[in-house]
């Protein structure tokens, strides 16, 4: 019998027990007895595999790293896709290969290009302010949810290497649920929603401050969300118990635009 463990690679994200075991008996003839004298070989074999996927909870304690470095995290080791990551500090540079089931992120800046896969979620809160200083992509069935009192800052200015937006794709949510400002220092910032962007608590107003560019839904249940860095105003406005302000800067119509309430 072997024991033997597997560690995850890229296209496995499961950590896995397998055991196997086995056998060959040949019974050969026996003297004496010409009718046994051809009996087929007894061939016995088991292989017994135990797959487990399960989910860590790991925190980032890298200072200013990268994502896959596994001492940059606390218990050491670069998250999966069924983990449960915490930045609670620090500048963490991900890639196209960073992956979580859950984030939560309460301080700090993230770089690099950093997906919520489908299934997804990153939770945003806390009272610190949080730096989105490389693309924030939320996929088709992922969730951002931005709670807390902290500001979220989206940098772009190629000046300073920071690459910043945020791009919230068809089927994606983008859910606020205080009355913070997505902000930014840079003149560049980028806000592209095909999916749905939804103000769900706060009774006051959340300022969106980078450019807006929405082919996607805006949707307002409390509060007001007040636009102020203009961009493609098509898609969907829509209230059902909040307003939508269009407060400044230059917005466009690249197709059609539908706001109700």
């Amino acid at each position: 019998m072997n024991m033997r463990w597997r560690t995850p690679g890229a296209e496995d994200d499961d950590r896995r027990l397998v055991m196997s075991c086995s056998s060959y008996c040949p019974v050969s003839s026996m003297a004496g007895i010409p009718s046994r004298s051809s009996l087929l070989p007894l061939f016995v074999a088991c292989v017994l595999i135990v797959s487990r996927t399960y989910s860590a909870s790991i925190t980032w304690i890298g200072g200013t790293g990268p994502w896959n470095n596994p001492a940059n995290w606390s218990p050491q080791g670069v998250p999966t896709a069924g983990d449960t990551v915490t930045i609670n500090s620090g500048t963490v540079t991900a890639d196209n290969n960073s992956k979580f089931a859950t984030m939560n992120w309460t301080g700090g800046s993230i770089g690099g290009a950093l997906t919520v896969a489908s299934g997804g979620v990153m939770n945003i809160g806390g009272s610190a302010a949080k730096y989105v200083v490389g693309p924030l992509t939320n996929a088709d069935g992922g969730t951002i949810r931005w709670s807390g009192t902290g500001s979220l800052y989206v940098e772009n200015n190629t000046f300073f290497g920071y690459t910043g937006r945020i791009v919230n794709q068809a089927g994606g949510l983008f859910e606020v649920q205080n009355d913070s400002s997505l902000d930014s220092n840079f003149l560049f910032p980028l806000f592209a929603n095909a999916g749905t962007y939804r103000k769900s608590a706060g009774s006051g107003i959340s300022a969106v401050r980078p450019r807006f560019d929405n082919t996607g839904t805006v949707e307002v249940q409390t509060g007001t969300v007040r636009f102020d860095g203009g961009g493609n105003a098509s898609g969907q406005f829509t209230t059902t118990g909040g307003a939508v302000r269009l407060a400044e800067g230059a917005f466009v119509l690249n197709g059609p635009a539908a706001f109700g309430g």
